[in-house]
């Protein structure tokens, strides 16, 4: 029976929640022993050397979603997750490299030697701000190493009838397979990410209506995630991936020094940057995916025509459905980013439009007395802390009058009825 996991105080989980590190250190040191033994558990003796390898990455899933997570025992509890999930794909990695070759006995697992606490907290932040790795790098090694191992087998197999005849073929081979990778250079990146976000193993990150929350991803970048908003993460992000899918509105500042661009996709747009400070609204209901840039530049380009399009800071675009991408106007703008200011703005918006997003921002159950009143154009800046102050802003803004039904939802009504 494996040690139970002992749940952070509520000073250590506001903590923690907040992304203190110091506090993460303090939570994986004290749990250390019981998350091995827990991995050790799972994984059975064959695999038992990889134990410090599960518990660490259990904690780092934990980590990254941990704004999402609602209080110390439900801390506890997707770090149980965590460490069958994570002991569940080692086994699954495993039984894929020795699918027909013999796996280390249990006697050389056994004798394979787990770090202690200490060393395991120095690798669990090292790896927190490990740099990203070097995808075209990757993808250029292994074109070498499929080169030089068609390479062997044809000189084996031609040995036999001289060396001239496997030289030239050697040769030609080579040079296919230097074509073939310049001509799926680009679209190979595109391939490596789309697998790995559709993969088991992605992770989700996210708020629910009336919820906002930031996180620090494990390439250092930041991230502000606003209402009713849902990331997807490759496994390996910031690895051999730095590609991430969003449903919803969220505002990143990319570290900077990466090798490889950082990609957002959002609905039918793909957003694209270096080192800069950007966000992007993509709601399931909005016609179009708004670009904002605060930093820098980002390049924006649609999955349907595929052309680029270069956005500085201080300007906005939107991609159409159609896939055009064509400059944002003011109020386009103000609603995807006004909410980094605790704020909601609306500039000659439809009512319609202006309630659906404050039922977003602050999970109210409310609807118009009339459809007709949709139409009627609202502009105002409200702010994000009361849901009782925004609805008496709209109806001043809007000439409405609050009122409820029989179910308690908030029913607005022309005020000059």
């Amino acid at each position: 029976m494996v040690d139970l996991l002992t749940p952070p105080d509520s000073t250590q989980f506001h903590a923690l929640t907040a992304g203190d590190e110091h506090a993460l250190a303090s939570m994986y040191r004290s749990n250390y022993d019981a998350l091995v033994a827990q991995a050790r558990d799972n994984l059975g003796a064959d695999l038992a050397q990889f134990s410090a390898r599960v518990a660490q990455q259990a904690m780092l899933d934990v980590w990254v979603k941990r704004t999402t997570i609602a209080d110390p025992q439900a801390f506890i509890d997707a770090l149980n997750d965590a460490v069958r999930t994570e002991s569940d794909l080692q086994r699954r990695k495993h039984a894929a490299l020795h699918h027909g070759s013999h796996a280390p006995s249990s006697a050389a697992s056994s004798r394979a030697q787990v770090p202690d606490a200490e060393a395991a907290v120095e690798k669990l932040l090292s790896d927190l701000h490990a740099p990203a790795s070097n995808h075209a790098q990757a993808l250029t090694e292994a074109a070498e190493a499929r080169k030089h191992a068609t390479a062997a087998h044809v000189q084996t197999v031609g040995s036999s009838k001289g060396w001239v005849k496997p030289l030239v073929i050697v040769a030609v081979l080579g040079g296919i397979i230097i074509a073939g990778m310049r001509w799926l250079g680009e679209s190979s990146a595109d391939v490596a990410a789309t697998k790995a976000l559709q993969a088991e193993n992605a992770r989700a990150l996210g708020a629910q209506r009336g919820q906002r929350g930031a996180v620090r991803l494990s390439d250092g970048s930041q991230t502000k995630i606003g209402s009713d908003t849902h990331i997807k993460l490759p496994a390996d992000f910031g690895g051999l991936v730095r590609t991430l899918q969003l449903k919803g509105a969220a505002s990143f500042t990319v570290a900077p020094g990466g090798k490889l661009p950082f990609e957002v996709r959002a609905k039918n747009a793909i957003i694209s940057a270096t080192g800069t400070a950007f966000t992007v609204r993509a709601y399931d209901d909005d016609p179009s995916v708004i670009v904002v840039v605060d930093e820098g530049s980002v390049s924006v380009r649609s999955k349907e025509q595929g052309t680029a399009s270069d956005v500085v800071a201080g300007k906005a675009v939107r991609v159409n459905s159609d896939g055009t991408v064509q400059p944002a106007d003011e109020g386009q703008k103000a609603m995807a980013s006004s909410w980094l200011s605790d704020s909601l703005v609306f500039i000659d918006a439809p009512a319609s439009v202006v309630l659906s997003e404050l039922v977003r921002w602050f999970d109210l159950k409310a609807l118009l007395g009339d459809s007709a009143l949709g139409a009627r154009p609202v502009s105002m800046r409200i702010g994000l802390k009361s849901s009782g102050d925004a609805l008496k802003a709209m109806a001043t803004a809007a000439k409405f009058t609050v009122g409820f039904d029989k179910k308690q939802n908030v029913v607005l009504t022309d005020a000059h009825k």
